[in-house]
């Protein structure tokens, strides 16, 4: 396949750009920096903001799915920054169904839901008031209904908690990670919250095979791992990794352990054939080793 993709430089992204090129797809990857092309991977420098900076290359390079996972601003979720990448995606897609693209392919999150406890499925209440929220719902709605009128496919699926390598820092593993290499204990706001945690790697592969092989009568899907985890026992697992034997957690979270957000993985499972490869401590161990890595490269 020829594969339009947006977001091919961020966490997810670099997975996914070299998970489809792994499989044999060619990509060509909007970027507003200039960047090296490799083998299969082309970048294009265009800003997804002004539709006109790319049209002439997307309309050229006549993709068979274009994989929208770009959303600026991360971790700014306030309404003007969801606002303006609500545009971008409206803007994206329509371009696409103008250029006859037959797959358009959206990237939607967990905090869609309402706060509940117990798997989510695909029908589980959604929150209708946080910007973010708002902004991912409408971005759906305009694919599903585009979609509709040209008779092409839309696939959105909703990744829940994405760790593992690249990850910016602020999120958890990693200020696990910068906690414990100066101390051996971690402040967490909630250590009690319950969340799906799944591996950068092994969502890449999921979007893959959604990609490959969703039908077109269901567009939305789960990515998770399926499995519910404390946050304080993700810690203990990163602390164990390191090798550090005096962790301490403080217990002053009055979070219940019953409230969390978890993916009841059925559709996804028996759509595609797909489930993760990675658990939680191998994805940790993989995480630390590549950051010792990183770290080794900087002091050569």
């Amino acid at each position: 396949m020829k594969i339009f993709l947006t977001g091919a430089s961020g966490f997810i992204g670099t997975h996914f750009s070299q998970a489809l090129l792994n499989r044999g797809h060619k990509v060509l990857a909007l970027s507003r920096i200039r960047r090296p092309a490799r083998p299969g991977l082309i970048w294009y420098h265009g800003n997804l903001a002004d539709p006109d900076s790319y049209r002439e290359a997307l309309t050229r390079f006549n993709p068979d799915a274009i994989a929208h996972l770009a959303w600026d601003g991360l971790p700014d979720y306030s309404a003007e920054m969801c606002e303006k990448n609500l545009k971008q995606s409206i803007n994206l897609f329509e371009l696409g169904a103008d250029i006859e693209c037959r797959t358009l392919f959206g990237v939607g999150s967990c905090w869609e839901y309402a706060q509940a406890g117990g798997p989510l499925s695909e029908t589980a209440a959604t929150d209708e008031t946080k910007p973010f929220a708002q902004a991912k719902h409408k971005v759906r709605a305009f694919g599903e209904q585009l979609a509709k009128e040209q008779n092409i496919l839309f696939i959105w699926p909703r990744l829940f908690f994405i760790y593992g390598p690249g990850q910016r820092k602020g999120s958890l593993i990693p200020t696990v990670m910068e906690s414990l290499e100066s101390r051996s204990q971690v402040d967490l706001k909630m250590p009690n919250a319950v969340q799906d945690f799944l591996f950068v790697t092994d969502v890449a592969e999921g979007l893959c095979a959604l990609l490959e092989l969703a039908p077109p009568e269901v567009s939305l899907y789960n990515v998770g791992s399926g499995v519910p985890m404390r946050v304080g026992d993700v810690a203990a697992i990163v602390a164990d990794e390191m090798g550090i034997t005096n962790f301490s957690l403080p217990m002053n979270d009055e979070t219940s352990t019953d409230n969390g957000l978890w993916a009841d993985m059925t559709r996804m499972t028996a759509t595609t054939g797909w489930q993760p490869r990675y658990n939680i401590r191998e994805g940790v161990r993989l995480t630390i080793m590549a950051k010792r890595d990183e770290q080794r490269d900087v002091l050569k």
